[in-house]
């Protein structure tokens, strides 16, 4: 849980069952970790009416998982569980994997989604033999996209095509 008192510029939050509690000062370089002071790189920030606070800092005290792209200037944040479905994705089981890529969010990469119609109920999919980081998605078959698991466990989807209007 996350809170934000106005009144004292304090950013509160805490785990589920509260082992972990923590305070952070708008301004100020220093945290309170269940009642310790400790020294963070970046400290909160408010601007124009939005609140900052440093992500590294508040994943890595909550358990989680941080890795930053500098290539595509992007942060991969997981929860310890999501940490354990990634390296099972890439590393695991292939049906235990193919089930985890079935479930990652779908990026479309550089081209524009397709949308698909109306009252599409039916889902179908297919890996190649012996792999779980690549597949395809058949929508009812009138749409079908291809996806390729990147190294940070996102499904870039690669190509579309929408069989009603002929079109990739």
């Amino acid at each position: 849980m996350f809170a934000y008192d106005p009144k004292t510029r304090v950013v509160m939050f805490h785990t589920k069952d509260n082992k972990i509690m923590v305070k952070l000062k708008e301004g100020e370089k220093k945290a309170n970790v269940n009642g310790k002071s400790v020294s963070i790189d970046a400290g909160v920030v408010n601007k124009n009416g939005l609140t900052y606070v440093p992500l590294r800092f508040i994943s890595e005290t909550l358990g989680a998982y941080v890795k930053y792209n500098a290539k595509d200037n992007r942060v991969i944040v997981r929860t310890p569980t999501a940490q354990q479905e990634y390296e099972t994705l890439m590393h695991g089981d292939l049906t235990e994997a193919r089930e985890i890529a079935l479930k990652l969010p779908e990026i479309s990469g550089d081209a524009p989604m397709l949308k698909g119609g109306e009252g599409y109920h039916h889902y179908g999919f297919t890996f190649p033999e012996g792999e779980a980081l690549r597949f395809i998605i058949d929508n009812a078959g009138y749409d079908y996209g291809y996806y390729e698991v990147n190294e940070e466990g996102l499904a870039i989807k690669k190509w579309q095509y929408d069989d009603v209007a002929k079109r990739e």
